[in-house]
């Protein structure tokens, strides 16, 4: 199959909207700052977007981690920047994030009848009834599927 640029991928489905402009930062001669480094760094960035105009709600931290959350907190803080810390564990449990897991496995592996289940079974899905097994016989019928 040939592919031009009408099949192409685009970023947002927005054809006129310019790039998203993209930073990488890469720490260097970190000496003395030891693990800090990167969180000092970062606060440094949230100076300089402060300078700019931008207000403190607009800023927003993810961390690899919820381990590393006081450091921040801590560094944050004595560098007089405004924290707060969400430490709610429990975010890829929400039904949202288990239907788009789902979904993800279903494609990458069609057979997984669980996930399949699963995306069906979700609000947004546009299956009607769901199928119920017991025993391995199908006790009430799945209804086709809504037209869009």
């Amino acid at each position: 199959m040939d592919y031009d640029e009408t099949h192409r991928l685009v970023q947002g489905n927005y054809l006129d909207a310019p790039p998203l402009a993209s930073e990488c930062h890469i720490i260097e001669n970190a000496e003395g700052a030891g693990s800090d480094a990167e969180i000092l760094h970062i606060a440094e960035i949230v100076r300089k977007l402060r300078k700019k105009g931008v207000d403190y709600q607009d800023i927003v931290i993810l961390t690899r981690n919820t381990r590393d959350n006081e450091a921040y907190r801590k560094l944050l803080s004595a560098a007089e920047l405004p924290v707060f810390v969400n430490n709610r564990s429990g975010y890829l449990d929400t039904l949202e994030i288990r239907t788009m897991i789902s979904l993800l496995s279903i494609i990458d592996n069609p057979l997984q009848d669980d996930h399949l289940v699963g995306v069906m079974s979700c609000p947004c899905s546009t299956f009607r009834k769901m199928t119920s097994l017991k025993s391995g016989h199908v006790r009430t019928r799945i209804t086709c599927m809504r037209r869009c």
